[in-house]
Formats: C-alpha cells, structure tokens, sequence
C-alpha cells in the first residue's frame, strides 16, 4: 500500500462530496482550496447532483467549480478522494487506472464499522444484510487493507481503527473553517472575557442524543437560556458562541467534530460524551474531569460542573488552552500533511 500519492503536471485530483452542507462535505470542499492554493489542479465531484444544481453558496469560498460522476477521467496520472461514507464508496470499483484514496472524516458512515455509534439491533441488522446481498455489496467496493489505496484519516480515533483493521492509514486532520480561521486571526486569537458573557448553554439538535440532555437541562436550570445550534448562518453562530459559556456535546463523536472546535474557539467550555474520537485526547484536548460516560449515569455530577462553570466561568475557561492551542496548529499542520501526501513526481 502506497504511502504518498504521485502528482503529475497534468494530474487531476478529483474529491468526491455530498452537496448537503455539514462538516464533512465542509471539509472535503477546504481540502479542494488547499490543494489549489498549493498549485495543484483540484476540483470537487457530486455524484447526486442533478442538471438543475447550484453549488451551495457556503461552498463558494472554496472553490466556484464542480464536475459530475461522468466527468472524471479514469486515469493513471489522476487522483480521485472519496469520503469513507458507503454512499460514495460504491463507486470506487468503477475507477481501475487512477490511484484512489479514501479519507476517513468519521466512522459512523462506513459500513464496515460496528463501533459505539451502533446499537445492538443495528449491528446484528448489518450482519444479516451481508449474509443476504454479499460482503461486497454492503461495503460498496473498498475494502479497509485494500493495496491499491492509500487510507486518510480526519482524527487519531480513525486513525487507530484503520490500524487494528490491518489499514496503513495517515493522518490528514483538516483545520476548522475559512470563516473560522478568519475570526481567529481579525482577532488575534483573543475571546472575550467574562464580561461579555451570558448564562447561554448551546447544544448540537443533529446529535440525537443532545435532544435529551437539553430537555433535562432546562429543568434543572430554567434559570439559564439552553439554545439548539440551529437555523443561524455561520457568523450568526460564531456571534451567539462568543457570548456563551458552555457547549454541551453528548453525541458518539464518529468524528474528531467541527463545532466543539468552533465553541472553544470562541472562548466555550465543553462538557462532553467520553466516547468515540472524544476518548482520544489528541482529537478532543481537554481533561477528563469534562468528559462523562454517558448522560444518565452521571447527571448529578453534570448538574453541579455545568451550575459550576455558569456562575464561576473565568475559573474553568483556561482549563480549554490546550485545547485551543492544538486548533491554531491545525492549518499548518494540514498544509504540511498535504505536501507529505501529495508528492510532484517528475514526468
């Protein structure tokens, strides 16, 4: 298994992506910029678009261009990146010339995985669709250890999965948004203070499992405001995180997770689930006494560190320094990442 990728004067990097916005699609878009802005020819593929698609405005920073499926040019000096979500990865038979690359953002979506994020049930549901459509059919047309491809991984969780399945994966974490980048830098890498704060809890809605801890939370302290992430453009949100003072993240982690990033950045507090890339404490870099396993078998202690952190904020704020330092390091580490793994070749 190769552990660079050769690049060509005339060779084609082509990243596949959902047309959805979330962080994946995000990411796989940001490495389109890096990759051009390092003078390679990049270019993003929707393989679901249809003639009537306009690329999402959000993405436009990144790059203006987009081809379908039918476009790329199956060959041997080119490249083609697919996320590890079986919904792409069952192209990856149809390209037989190109080296091919999957980039591990998560887990959740690869359906090779059985990890914490499953339940029982679905686990067992997996297995009995193996049995009846074929392995291969079920894990599209990759398999983890597969020689012709070069594995990367968005997180050290990622990272030690692919390892134990017999993968030679690489790190290749991406750094947080343009946007983000932006407001760090306009900043000074500077958050305000306690001051400017409000008794404003935020939660993640699209993690099934912060649906529940907020309900509880608003009963416990109807005194402060609890407030989903949602419907909030990008700066709107970045404006509502620099006046809060805790993000609660009790979601699996299958990733090493975009808005926990954005929160301490903006000078958050987490509590957070201790499972997934959470338990790695290189992807998620904060101290154990903020994580927990689990909601319901620990909320005494949630309720006292969460009443805690509201009404003495400057005591545990700089407690998340590490953290926040390891996120200005992600731009230039991801640069140099991309020129370790993209390597000119000569012609």
């Amino acid at each position: 298994m190769a552990d660079y990728l050769n690049v060509f004067a005339n060779t084609k990097i082509y990243v596949v992506s959902p047309t959805m916005i979330c962080g994946g699609a995000d990411a796989l878009h940001q490495l389109v910029y890096y990759l051009n802005l390092l003078g390679f020819h990049a270019v993003v593929v929707y393989p679901y678009a249809d003639e009537n698609y306009t690329m999402k405005e959000r993405y436009r920073q990144y790059t203006d261009k987009w081809l379908y499926m039918r476009d790329i040019e199956d060959k041997t000096e080119n490249i083609i990146i697919f996320p590890e979500d079986n919904t792409y990865l069952k192209y990856y038979k149809n390209f037989c010339k190109m080296q091919k690359t999957v980039w591990f953002l998560g887990l959740r979506f690869y359906r090779g995985f059985c990890g914490d994020y499953y339940t029982f049930v679905q686990k067992c549901w997996w297995i009995v669709k193996m049995c009846m459509i074929g392995v291969q059919s079920c894990f599209g047309g990759y398999r983890i250890g597969d020689k012709n491809s070069l594995n990367l991984t968005a997180s050290h969780y990622a990272f030690d999965y692919l390892k134990r399945k017999g993968g030679n994966p690489h790190l290749f974490i991406e750094p947080v948004s343009l946007e983000i980048i932006q407001y760090m830098k306009q900043r000074q890498f500077q958050f305000d203070g306690v001051e400017k704060r409000e008794n404003i809890i935020l939660y993640n809605p699209q993690r099934e499992q912060n649906l529940v801890v907020a309900e509880n939370l608003k009963k416990q302290f109807p005194q402060y405001q609890i407030i989903p992430l949602k419907g909030y453009s990008h700066d709107e949100m970045l404006s509502l995180m620099n006046k809060s003072k805790l993000l609660m993240e009790f979601g699996n982690f299958p990733g090493a997770e975009r808005i926990p990033k954005e929160a301490v950045i903006c000078g958050m507090c987490i509590i957070a689930n201790n499972a997934g890339s959470a338990r790695f404490k290189q992807d998620v870099v904060i101290d154990d006494s903020y994580k927990f396993d689990g909601f319901d078998n620990h909320q005494r202690q949630i309720y006292t560190l969460t009443a805690d952190i509201m009404e003495h904020y400057e005591n545990h704020v700089h407690n998340f320094d590490n953290y926040r330092k390891t996120i200005y390091q992600l731009e230039e580490n991801f640069i140099r990442q991309i020129k370790e793994i993209f390597r000119k070749a000569e012609s």
